[in-house]
């Protein structure tokens, strides 16, 4: 073979014969740390006779020097590994994601009572000269919360919504995100 790549290619495509093994000590090496300690014994090659003959090709000085890696003269700073700020020694550290937790779960007791309740039973909702069914629709309808003197703003509580359920979902997905802030 004329080079060293076409040797390692056939080693690695398992047609490397054990006299080419025995031959060159580097593949044989090698080959033991690819196919593990008993590759060398079930192709008939002796492992201390290549590892004599690894000892014996570093013996030569240039092949050392070609192993060798220099360090830098200059003496490198000691690593200092970055610190995490304990979150115990902070000033209002102790309230940070609260406020988020008390909007959102504000907010959240906000939706439920108007789904199941209606604001319309506290705040009052449409007359009913408007329209009949404002006495009986008492949902505030989130889209429509600045005409609450027209009964399309009114809807019959018990009847979830898609503004109700993002405006609910925001207010989960704040108190959770306050949580987490809380604990990070």
């Amino acid at each position: 073979m004329s080079s060293d790549g076409d040797r390692l290619r056939k080693l690695l495509d398992g047609e490397l014969s054990p006299e080419e093994l025995e031959q060159d000590p580097m593949l044989a090496g090698l080959a033991e740390r690819v196919y593990g300690e008993d590759f060398l014994d079930e192709m008939g090659v002796s492992r201390g006779d290549s590892k004599r003959a690894l000892a014996e090709a570093l013996q030569d000085e240039d092949d050392l020097e070609d192993l060798m890696i220099e360090l830098p003269d200059d003496d490198l700073p000691e690593f200092d590994p970055p610190t995490h700020p304990d979150s115990s020694a902070g000033e209002g550290m102790g309230s940070k994601g609260l406020a988020g937790i008390i909007v959102g779960g504000l907010g959240l007791m906000l939706i439920v009572i108007n789904l199941f309740y209606g604001f319309g039973n506290i705040m009052g909702g449409c007359a009913a000269s408007i329209h009949n069914s404002c006495t009986q629709n008492m949902k505030l309808n989130l889209l429509e919360f600045h005409r609450t003197a027209e009964h399309i703003s009114w809807g019959p509580t018990g009847v979830v919504g898609i503004p109700d359920i993002v405006a609910g979902s925001l207010m989960v997905t704040l108190i959770v995100t306050a949580v987490i802030k809380r604990r990070g």
